[in-house]
């Protein structure tokens, strides 16, 4: 009997591990060099034993938390970032009711390692943000690359697997960093649930060109007259 206890308690006591160590942090609004390491959770009994002891999303006010591989920062520049990208999605005021269950979903997906295809090479995906705003929540999705066709097979596979509504977005962080901004209207990618994506780089080279353009056209006008 003693020996059946003694086994049962041995089980109790063993724990999951996950394939790589995922690292929890959190800063103020607007305060990204200012990150707290709140755990590295390496088991699925760590990662339980984390999410249950943490208020949910719509209970706070502005907080910014990163769910990240141990060892890679949740910044542009770490260098492991510099030549990947990110997916946004945002969320209106109305689908605040949404935010707590797409957000465990989205950890629950990346601690299981499923998703992002198969046919896309491991390791693509290693990283999220969530960030909640009184305007607007947003949540995105970090990748190690930013080749349109495979960006696209994983926007496609996450408005599946995350039975999101709307609009996702896909931005380069080299892009980001040349304006100092993550908004979406400078965006490569986008895909729609049920739609088709759309993500013309030289488009885009196009709209930059004639931004600049305007720019210092409206500077010429401006030194003429003076």
């Amino acid at each position: 009997m003693s020996g059946q206890i003694d086994e049962k308690k041995m089980k109790m006591k063993m724990k999951h591990p996950l394939e790589h160590r995922w690292k929890l942090t959190f800063w103020p609004t607007n305060e990204w060099n200012n990150t707290t390491n709140i755990i590295t959770i390496s088991t699925i009994e760590d990662f339980w034993g984390t999410y249950n002891n943490i208020p949910r999303l719509i209970e706070l006010g502005k907080v910014n938390f990163a769910f990240f591989h141990d060892g890679i920062r949740p910044v542009w520049e770490d260098d492991i970032n510099r030549k990947g990208g990110k997916w946004i999605w945002e969320y209106s005021r109305e689908m605040r009711a949404e935010l707590d269950k797409h957000w465990l979903n989205l950890l629950l997906f990346l601690i299981g390692e499923t998703l992002q295809p198969s046919s896309i090479p491991d390791g693509e995906i290693f990283g999220c943000t969530v960030h909640t705003r009184p305007a607007g929540d947003r949540m995105t999705i970090w990748t190690r690359g930013t080749n349109p066709q495979i960006q696209k097979e994983l926007g496609q596979a996450l408005l599946e697997k995350m039975k999101m509504t709307g609009s996702l977005f896909f931005k380069a962080h080299s892009d980001a960093i040349q304006i100092n901004s993550s908004y979406h209207s400078s965006a490569k990618i986008v895909l729609q649930q049920g739609g088709r994506g759309h993500g013309n780089m030289r488009l885009q080279n196009v709209q930059n060109f004639l931004a600049t353009l305007v720019r210092n056209i409206f500077f010429f006008l401006i030194g003429v007259r003076n």
